[in-house]
């Protein structure tokens, strides 16, 4: 496949770059995986001004450069690759390699409907909830989190938990906290967070102060600076479970089966 993608077959040169990407066959090379999507790219594929755009968006096998990813993601969907448009809507939304706007990224939202991405549900039910680049209006912000949710997209489940833990006629302590369970489940680090802290009190749940642990381990493995706070653990021995990689992916383990246990 090499050799036909040095022939310039762009159709070769987006699977070599995805195998390179993945590992899959050969050694795993971000860097070789940039070279075939920028190979891809001049002649003209659209997907791979996709995965190239992400490439300098994520930083994986070169620098980050959002100018650079908004100007691949901006070209591959004027090509007609709807599956751009939630990375382009999302460098709108930020600001990054782009002035901010937020109408503009709620539009493009917008375009991007049916792309198959999760993703367009969050970011759609996000700026319908927050108000951002299109009138509030949180029951349909909360109806596009709730398809995110389906999804198994853990920021849908934590901001849906946000939504019914704020005070006022929709507030339902129970709805969040089942928002955020699985929102942990899904490693979403702020719901791991939230419901770690509900679940050692007793707030809205039966106390569980071992199960609250296991998540903040599980949490402190994957680098929250949150979950190493004194109010999680001790920080005397945050050092040392860190150091016992073996014990804490088993602590993971444990706190995924506990949360899987305990029904609200």
């Amino acid at each position: 496949m090499a050799k036909i993608g040095r022939y310039g077959d762009k159709n070769a040169m987006n699977r070599l770059s995805g195998a390179y990407y993945g590992g899959e066959v050969v050694p795993m090379s971000r860097a070789k995986a940039v070279t075939w999507w920028r190979m891809a790219v001049t002649r003209g594929r659209a997907g791979a001004m996709r995965d190239l755009g992400h490439a300098y968006y994520d930083g994986e096998g070169v620098e980050v450069d959002y100018d650079k990813a908004f100007k691949l993601f901006k070209r591959s969907s004027a090509n007609g690759h709807k599956p751009a448009l939630p990375p382009l809507g999302i460098l709108y939304y930020h600001g990054h390699g782009v002035p901010m706007d937020k109408e503009i990224a709620f539009k493009t939202f917008q375009k991007a409907i049916g792309c198959g991405d999760a993703a367009i549900n969050y970011w759609l039910g996000l700026s319908y909830a927050k108000g951002e680049g299109v009138t509030q209006d949180i029951e349909r912000g909360i109806e596009f989190l709730s398809k995110a949710a389906e999804d198994k997209y853990g920021e849908a489940h934590y901001q849906l938990g946000l939504i019914f833990n704020r005070p006022g006629e929709r507030y339902d302590r129970t709805r969040a906290l089942n928002h955020w369970r699985p929102g942990s489940l899904l490693r979403h680090v702020e719901s791991m967070n939230v419901f770690a802290k509900a679940w050692r009190v007793g707030d809205g749940l039966p106390q569980n102060v071992e199960g609250a642990t296991m998540i903040w381990l599980s949490a402190a493995n994957m680098g929250a600076p949150e979950a190493c706070s004194p109010w999680a653990l001790p920080t005397t021995i945050i050092p040392i479970l860190l150091s016992t990689r073996g014990w804490l992916k088993n602590g993971g383990g444990k706190a995924r089966r506990l949360v899987m246990k305990k029904p609200l």
